[in-house]
């Protein structure tokens, strides 16, 4: 009894949980704040919320299972942590104890993650106080140069069915009954040595940061097409931006 008092007095002074998460939700999250060691500093931050509403699709970045990668959270790098976004919130996750509980860490807080091969990069944090809260991901580093992409989740509902290129991906599970999902909404982005963020919207605004390459990038970019294959939008964001740096 004495133990759990202590816990959740902890939890108490450590902030208030999102209402949508249930009781025993507090128990297990300061158990494994106790029992995790030097990871329990990443460890303080809330349980993760939990969309208590009929949804398709889902908030995470690119797809529900957590991969291994770091995170640098307070200026200290933890490696190897079972890691996801969620894209709504614009919040790293953190699975713990073989995912019995999930964390979300503040992102005011973390510099940068990586996720399996691919990086995040809190722009604000690196000065970009124009950016919006949240992570960036970084598609291409041409050293005067780098090419981001930032993906949201964005809550929306119809009664149509939606499934597929309306909400920016399938939903293999998707229930014609239930009308709220989660709408992919991707954004790419450019920065140009101390410059601010730059919108990139189409091809043609990623070529006029390039203007004594851009005839030559337009005829390699139509090379990579054929009558079978055509490049996606952000394929050929990346390959402009490998072109350029040559």
């Amino acid at each position: 009894m004495r133990k759990m008092v202590g816990i959740l007095g902890v939890l108490f002074l450590s902030g208030s949980l999102s209402a949508l998460v249930s009781a025993q939700d507090y128990s297990e999250l300061g158990y494994y704040q106790d029992y995790s060691g030097d990871l329990s500093t990443l460890f303080r931050g809330r349980q993760a919320t939990k969309y208590q509403f009929p949804f398709n699709g889902h908030c995470y970045w690119s797809a529900p299972e957590f991969l291994d990668g770091d995170i640098m959270y307070h200026g200290k790098i933890y490696r190897g942590v079972s890691l996801n976004l969620d894209a709504n919130l614009q919040t790293p996750l953190v699975k713990v104890n073989s995912g019995i509980v999930t964390v979300a860490i503040p992102p005011s807080e973390v510099d940068w993650m990586t996720i399996d091969e691919h990086r995040f990069e809190n722009l604000r944090l690196a000065g970009h106080t124009e950016a919006s809260e949240g992570f960036y991901e970084l598609l291409y580093d041409g050293g005067s140069f780098r090419l981001y992409k930032r993906v949201d989740k964005k809550i929306d509902s119809s009664a149509e069915s939606v499934n597929g290129t309306e909400i920016g991906y399938t939903d293999l599970f998707y229930k014609g009954t239930v009308h709220t999902f989660f709408r992919y909404v991707p954004s790419y982005f450019l920065t140009e040595g101390d410059s601010q963020l730059q919108p990139v919207r189409s091809k043609s605004s990623l070529l006029r940061h390039f203007p004594d390459k851009k005839k030559a990038a337009v005829q390699y970019l139509r090379s990579l097409n054929t009558a079978t294959f055509r490049i996606t939008k952000e394929q050929s964001y990346i390959e402009i931006a490998k072109f350029v740096s040559r």
